[in-house]
């Protein structure tokens, strides 16, 4: 349901350039704890997504919203490399 909602968030600010997302969830209960990394390929992606800075997504149930800032922390340090899943 999250990720259905990520898409979304993608698609209405049209920051098309994501090449990883991770939603980030609690070790022990596995609910999502309210923030997701985003790696773009570029910055004027990233630049696009957080022009945004606060999105309103419609909850995919139909009732209520949720409400989605944007945090832009800079591009990652040259020959960083993910986690691996």
């Amino acid at each position: 349901m999250l990720e259905e909602q990520l898409r979304a968030l993608l698609r209405k600010t049209q920051a098309v350039g994501c090449e990883r997302a991770e939603i980030v969830v609690d070790p022990i209960s596995g609910w999502p704890v309210g923030y997701a990394y985003l790696d773009f390929e570029t910055e004027e992606d990233a630049e696009l997504m957080v022009a945004h800075r606060t999105v309103d997504l419609n909850a995919l149930d139909g009732e209520g919203q949720t409400r989605v800032r944007m945090i832009m922390e800079g591009p990652r340090p040259e020959g960083y490399d993910p986690p691996k899943d």
